[in-house]
């Protein structure tokens, strides 16, 4: 299943120029199997998820967020399974934000390190995302050895998205997982465990 873990609407993220359906009908186009919606501190409603699934059926569509961390230098992580508006707008420490996505069961992609600052911002190597993004349409092979090393140093996974604000960009990228991650829950365990590969990469 192709998988894109990083996408954006202009519903909710202000540097979107896609609607939701544009978004999606691009991914079907792209031959996408599975898009996470992750704007900027918002969660997209899931009620409106749930009625494009069976509009859209058989993509799959599932509720995502990007979280900025304001700590000196911000960092902008990706946050899956959990469903809390608790995590809208907020200003998140790194650390604590790890601690709830834990106790929620949920996962945590460092998203485009280095695209703002020469350093990752955040304290990575005492709390570990669950994967690393290597390569996006904002990131390209700018700092893309970096990126790779510092994955392979966290022992943690990589993964490829588009972070698509525009149609055009949709599924430029993504992330080859098994046939037999059906959901969700099943996804985001595949991403924790590194059981997937990266389109157009070797890890």
């Amino acid at each position: 299943m192709k998988v894109d873990f990083h996408l954006h609407t202009s519903e909710y993220s202000g540097c979107a120029m896609a609607t939701a359906e544009e978004q999606i009908r691009s991914a079907i186009k792209k031959g996408l199997d599975v898009i996470f919606i992750t704007d900027h501190m918002t969660l997209f409603p899931k009620e409106v998820i749930e009625d494009y699934n069976k509009q859209y059926a058989p993509l799959k569509i599932y509720q995502g967020i990007e979280v900025t961390i304001m700590e000196g230098a911000y960092e902008d992580v990706l946050v899956f399974g959990v469903h809390d508006p608790k995590i809208e707008g907020r200003h998140w420490k790194y650390e604590d934000l790890h601690t709830y996505v834990r106790k929620k069961g949920g996962a945590i992609i460092l998203a485009h390190p280095y695209r703002f600052a020469d350093e990752v911002n955040v304290n990575i190597w005492d709390y570990p995302p669950d994967a690393v993004e290597v390569l996006s349409s904002n990131i390209g092979r700018e700092n893309y050895e970096r990126r790779r090393l510092l994955a392979r140093t966290l022992e943690r996974p990589m993964v490829t998205n588009s972070d698509s604000h525009f149609i055009e960009h949709t599924g430029c990228y993504y992330n080859i997982f098994p046939s037999n991650c059906v959901d969700e829950a099943s996804i985001i365990e595949a991403l924790k465990k590194g059981d997937f590969e990266c389109d157009n990469i070797k890890t």
